[in-house]
């Protein structure tokens, strides 16, 4: 009976039929493997790219971050920094933490898409999930050197290394010859303490010069009001120093940062101390530069005398230089025979007419010193006119005569030599850079403060270098650690 239904396979439809099952296995096998594949390398991709976006994404919001700096501060000084109060009261790297993060929130954010619900589709899905401040350098750290660097980067083109070899010839010579450290002006009293029941007829022309009660020093507070010839002109602006930079460092109220210090060698920092002075002097006003807009009129004279007021700190610079004049003119006319002899004589008649020939030489000596010191007077008018004196005297560019000391007025300078700016250049090299920075920061915030929006400005929040941490997921299980450090160049 038969089978119906039944076919005997033969042994071709055998083999063929077992050759389409393993080739249906193998294009199984040949599938799963591709897609396997594919997936891999997809995941891969998207890892990737995960890890890029991040990266991306991170780098533009640091980058907006330090985009943020403070603009008065580089328009004023050509300096740049983060200032972290942000205009608030209260300056925190909290505040600089947020800004961050919302930059990279902002960076990840694709809803602002156009039409993104309908054209988009995120196959990353990253968010920030950690943004960490790790180290901040400021520009106040290492007693100011950062500002200093910073300032010298500003500057470093536009200052020529003779006029650096000039300042350290000039500054040798005032320390060689003790030209600040000698005080001429309390020998001239002490000398007139020894004739003073000396009596000098008043009949005898410039020769009571010697016992009058007249001293113009350095330390004397009405030597404006003799070399200052228009005296309301001068600045009567002052200060609360109580909330100076330099004060709150006294007070160890200054934030400090942890980024390692850029190391300088002896040659290197003779130089950023020498184009920092030239920084301050094109930045910063004085007596012969002044903008009305500063905190104080004459922020060098401050840098260098610390004072609250314009008047005090004008007064300290310029007793200074009446110091340095007197001695260094005093130099020359010991050394000047000709001269020598014309005190002699004159120190000769006064202790012959007074029958004190035993005072001679105290005569002669006072005579030399009255002498030098109304040549000093002289070229300090000379100075604070925009004139030029040589600082080692000749016979030739010497002012005064022994006959006209009563009221020499002569303020034609000389051709060549320095002016008062140039005391100043000098002074500020021979003043310790740590005063002189706290100084100089002290006035960057006063001017600052001056401006709208800035009365809580601090030096010791501008932020020059930052390092941060960065941590970024997907909700595709992925977690991408960034670490990233970032200066203004």
């Amino acid at each position: 009976m038969p089978h119906f239904g039944y076919k005997k396979l033969n042994n071709k439809s055998r083999v063929r039929h077992f050759a389409g099952g393993y080739m249906t296995v193998f294009l199984t096998l040949v599938m799963t493997v591709l897609l396997s594949l594919c997936l891999t390398l997809i995941e891969g991709a998207r890892s990737n790219a995960v890890r890029l976006e991040s990266y991306v994404a991170a780098n533009i919001s640091l980058e907006s971050v330090m985009a943020e700096y403070h603009r008065e501060l580089a328009k004023q000084f050509n300096i740049f920094a983060i200032e972290d109060s942000y205009g608030t009261e209260a300056a925190s790297l909290t505040n600089t933490e947020s800004h961050l993060a919302g930059y990279l929130n902002k960076n990840f954010d694709s809803s602002d898409f156009l039409l993104s619900s309908f054209l988009y589709r995120d196959f990353m899905s990253i968010s920030a999930s950690k943004s960490e401040v790790e180290g901040v350098s400021y520009l106040s750290d290492e007693d100011g050197g950062v500002f200093r660097r910073r300032a010298y980067e500003a500057m470093k083109d536009d200052c020529g290394v003779t006029l650096l070899s000039e300042l350290q010839d000039y500054v040798t010579y005032i320390e060689e010859n003790e030209l600040e450290e000698r005080d001429l002006s309390l020998e001239l009293d002490s000398l007139k303490e020894e004739i003073k029941d000396v009596s000098i007829p008043q009949n005898l022309e410039g020769y009571s010069l010697i016992t009058e009660n007249r001293s113009f020093s350095k330390n004397n507070p009405m030597i404006l009001y003799h070399l200052v010839d228009d005296v309301d002109s001068l600045s009567d602006k002052q200060i609360d120093l109580s909330g100076a930079f330099s004060e709150r460092k006294k007070r160890d109220l200054i934030n400090e940062g942890n980024l390692k210090p850029e190391s300088t060698d002896n040659i290197q920092a003779t130089l950023e101390k020498f184009v920092f002075d030239e920084y301050l002097l094109r930045y910063m006003g004085n007596y012969m530069n002044v903008d009305e807009g500063d905190a104080l009129a004459y922020q060098i004279e401050y840098i260098l005398n610390g004072g609250s007021s314009d008047t005090e700190n004008l007064i300290g610079v310029v007793g200074r230089i009446l110091g340095i004049r007197f001695v260094a003119d005093f130099m020359y006319l010991v050394g000047d025979k000709e001269k020598c002899r014309i005190a002699e004589a004159l120190a000769t008649v006064i202790s012959v007419v007074t029958y004190t020939e035993e005072f001679i030489d105290i005569y002669k000596a006072l005579i030399l010193l009255i002498w030098a010191q109304m040549e000093a007077e002289a070229d300090v008018r000379c100075l604070m006119v925009g004139s030029r004196i040589e600082m080692i005297k000749t016979k030739e560019n010497w002012k005064t005569d022994l006959g006209q000391l009563s009221n020499p007025r002569d303020t034609s300078g000389d051709k060549t030599g320095l002016t008062y700016q140039d005391y100043l250049r000098i002074f500020l090299f021979m003043t310790g850079e740590k005063i002189l920075t706290a100084r100089a920061m002290d006035m960057a915030e006063a001017d600052i403060r001056e401006t709208p929006g800035n009365k809580n400005f601090r030096i010791d929040a501008c932020i020059d270098e930052i390092a941060v941490y960065i941590e970024t997921r997907s909700k595709f299980g992925y977690t991408v650690p960034i670490h990233m450090r970032r200066k203004y160049e």
